[in-house]
């Protein structure tokens, strides 16, 4: 969530199985209408030969020897998905097993081979059977791709595919949100409430969306729900002081902030709020009270000096005000040299 209230919750890739199993669990999994017996094992063989290759991060290796397998067997959806599979890691670098960082890639590689990997999902989507984790797989890279119209067809096949998981329709919402199509997003995050009550980010980007239609009770309501379940997410926290502070009462905005740990207590979007319900509650000093708290607990923010700063020049307390002006100022702040001239020729 950002300090402005906005719910967007990005997709966590989960790798698609690189060598997907049929439902015995023995084999990688083949179009047998499109391919012979001989065929399925020299497959398999391949897929063997590729798992070892990445076991061995010997990534661009594995890469080849399956786009060579894809020219001869351009119809067998297995190397497909593993290829897909492969070049979303390719586009993910991690550390080896001895904790090296591999060379970070441009954004321009990284698109390429994500790409290039959701260009191998529409083919083994082609191929069949389709599958709602292939649709599922294929719309979250259509979605980092900004593709958004592509990544709700998909959702839309997934959710279609698997009527009983709410993580499509979840994702799907997500997707509408970003568009700013909220009726259709409610839409959604009300199926998936309705397949598993307990998706606290279903019930958190409902609230969003009451926030945003100037319906602060409802979206208090579904505050509910989501903080039962993470009370402690700063996420929900922020948007209930949000509601809060809308319908006057900032001593409940105040109370929700507090259900927060120090370090959550004190990032900048959480004392903008605290502040607000301390103005509306006519009550400055207790806000100038939390910005010293906070910079005394070692705040990194350094654009929390020049709130601060404005918090003082409220009170009257000039040389606090310069003190944290100045602070902001030799961290380069926007805006902060500016206000220490003022403070500082004001007499």
């Amino acid at each position: 969530m950002t300090a402005g209230g906005v719910l967007l919750v990005a997709y966590a890739w989960t790798a698609f199985d690189l060598w997907p199993s049929n439902e015995s669990g023995s084999k990688p999994q083949t179009s047998t209408d499109t391919v012979e017996m001989a065929d399925i094992r020299a497959v398999e063989a391949i897929l063997e030969t590729v798992q070892k290759a990445v076991e061995q991060r010997q990534f661009n290796q594995a890469r080849t020897v399956l786009e060579t397998a894809i020219e001869q067997y351009e119809r067998d959806q297995a190397l497909r998905l593993a290829l897909a599979d492969l070049l979303v890691r390719m586009s993910r670098p991690h550390p080896d097993d001895q904790g090296n960082e591999p060379e970070p890639l441009t954004e321009a590689e990284q698109r390429a081979f994500t790409q290039a990997a959701y260009e191998q999902f529409l083919a083994a989507l082609q191929i069949g059977p389709r599958t709602a984790q292939t649709e599922f797989a294929a719309g979250s890279l259509a979605r980092e791709l900004d593709d958004t119209s592509a990544a709700i067809a998909h959702f839309q096949s997934a959710a279609a595919l698997d009527a009983a998981s709410a993580i499509y329709p979840l994702h799907l919402a997500q997707v509408y949100f970003a568009r700013d199509e909220l009726a259709p997003a409610n839409a959604q995050l009300a199926i998936a409430v309705s397949l598993d009550p307990e998706q606290a980010t279903a019930w958190g980007m409902m609230a969003e969306i009451a926030l945003r239609q100037s319906s602060p009770r409802i979206a208090l309501q579904h505050l509910e729900r989501a903080t039962a379940l993470q009370p402690r997410l700063p996420a929900w926290r922020d948007m209930q002081a949000r509601a809060h502070n809308r319908v006057m009462e900032p001593d409940l905005a105040i109370e929700a902030l507090d259900a927060l740990v120090d370090a959550d207590r004190y990032t900048r979007s959480a004392l903008q709020r605290a502040a607000e319900a301390f103005g509306l509650a006519q009550n400055p000093e207790a806000a100038m009270a939390r910005y010293e708290h906070a910079i005394a607990a070692g705040v990194k923010d350094m654009r929390i000096y020049l709130d601060a700063a404005s918090w003082a020049e409220r009170l009257h307390r000039t040389d606090r005000a310069i003190e944290f002006a100045r602070t902001a100022a030799m961290a380069e702040v926007p805006g902060a040299r500016r206000v220490l001239d003022r403070l500082e020729a004001s007499p």
